[in-house]
């Protein structure tokens, strides 16, 4: 045993059980019982693995190199068996008796008797476990501003890597877990406002010459600029003409992130005799897998973000000249945003043309589907003239496919509120799915 080895303030494991237990239970509804034979543990972990691990997204892949250096691992396999149930209850049953929380408690249970170890507290499989936690607490969070516990088990994974040993970024399960852990850290922080720790920005630079050439490495790079630009927002610290100056060199940044896209990144344009309901205009775009398409999007999300708070403060000019000047590129945003938006709704199509609603069930398709709500809800929002058909494709993956989250995007559409879009992102539940 060891004792001393922990800042009790940065690794908080055991602080969200009750809150995370009375979000789970108001969000639930009437039990339902599950239509297969298979058990909801295995429908949950294969449902889970056939994103995360194996599948759609890969962006947990290095569960199956840790677990199959020790599949006996208690505290590893609770927390597959808890992420795994939390996915599945809140994406597909919505039951608050499937076992969720009850599994949440034992991972925390064994994971905090294993940070008592110095022997353990080193291990990948524990660095993986509190990843793997800070899912699931982020699963039952529909409010990152607010929320006590967004940044408790990340703060923690951030504190438990440092303790490990610098070259244990090396090896193929260190870097994955390194980035795994940058990653979401970026992620917790952009969403909640926080600012980024200077362990980030240190944890990035050891990665960065591993990464090179990595277009999701390169896209996460801006997004830490975007918080990094956010978090001064929050703070009233830049004047007009310093946000407006930040933001369009951003803005660029990204412009050119696309330009310089590798051929395998490339999207293809497919033209149509005519438009159909599944797509906005007369074509649609066809991308070469889903983390690819949640790269672009992700882009265009941040850019269509950064050039409305260019057209605000251009629009915030007094000084009669400068306003004639700046109500011409603020024109240019206008157009700029439109013109994301409606790339943004091009990319759908590849994900909502489906077999016939009803051999519709639970599916790859299905998980798929759940990525392009976020980006929908920001087109049909920001963009001129999306609005209604934005709402009508949310409408059918609400009721044709199945997918709740959709139906809350509609809801939020519908009343035209411009929410805080961290709110959103969470509630929609797009931190589970992000593929960066």
């Amino acid at each position: 045993m060891c004792s001393g080895y922990r800042d009790p303030e940065q690794v908080r494991i055991r602080d969200e059980t009750q809150s995370t237990e009375q979000r789970a239970l108001k969000q639930g509804l009437e039990p339902v019982s599950p239509p297969l034979s298979v058990n909801i543990d295995d429908q949950a972990r294969n449902a889970f693995y056939a994103y995360h691990v194996s599948g759609t997204a890969r962006t947990f892949d290095v569960i199956a190199h840790v677990y199959n250096q020790d599949p006996s691992n208690e505290r590893l396999n609770a927390s597959i068996e808890a992420v795994s149930l939390a996915f599945f209850n809140k994406f597909y049953l919505n039951s608050v008796t499937c076992g969720a929380l009850d599994k949440y408690q034992l991972a925390l249970r064994l994971l905090d008797r294993s940070l008592r170890s110095c022997h353990y507290v080193t291990e990948d499989s524990t660095l993986l476990s509190v990843l793997l936690l800070d899912l699931v607490e982020k699963m039952n969070s529909d409010d990152p501003l607010s929320a006590k516990g967004w940044m408790s088990h990340i703060n923690g994974a951030l504190a438990l890597f440092k303790l490990r040993k610098t070259e244990r970024c090396q090896d193929s399960v260190g870097l994955r877990l390194a980035v795994r852990l940058s990653t979401n850290l970026m992620i917790s922080c952009v969403l909640s406002g926080s600012p980024l720790p200077p362990d980030l920005i240190q944890l990035r630079s050891d990665i960065e010459p591993l990464m090179k050439g990595d277009p999701k490495w390169q896209a996460s790079g801006l997004v830490v600029k975007y918080g990094q630009l956010g978090s001064a927002l929050q703070e009233g610290s830049l004047s007009s003409s310093d946000i407006i100056t930040r933001a369009t060199e951003l803005d660029h940044e990204l412009l050119l992130l696309t330009k310089l896209m590798p051929a395998s990144w490339l999207y293809r344009t497919k033209n149509l005799p005519e438009i159909s309901d599944r797509t906005l205009e007369q074509h649609y775009t066809i991308y070469p897998n889903t983390a690819v398409t949640q790269t672009w999007n992700l882009i265009r999300i941040m850019r269509i973000y950064l050039n409305r708070n260019i057209r605000e403060h251009l629009l915030a000019e007094t000084a009669p000249l400068s306003r004639f000047f700046h109500s011409a590129s603020s024109d240019v945003s206008i157009k700029t945003i439109d013109s994301l938006a409606r790339e943004v709704c091009a990319s759908i199509p590849q994900y909502t043309t489906l077999r016939p609603p009803s051999q519709i069930k639970f599916t790859i398709e299905t998980l798929r589907c759940h990525t392009v709500i976020f980006p929908l809800y920001v087109a049909g929002l920001y963009g001129s003239n999306t609005a209604e058909w934005v709402i009508k494709q949310l409408k059918y993956i609400s009721d044709e496919v199945g997918i709740r989250a959709a139906k809350d995007a509609v809801d939020m559409l519908e009343k035209r509120q411009d929410r805080n879009l961290s709110v959103v992102f969470a509630r929609l539940g797009s931190y589970t799915f992000a593929a960066c």
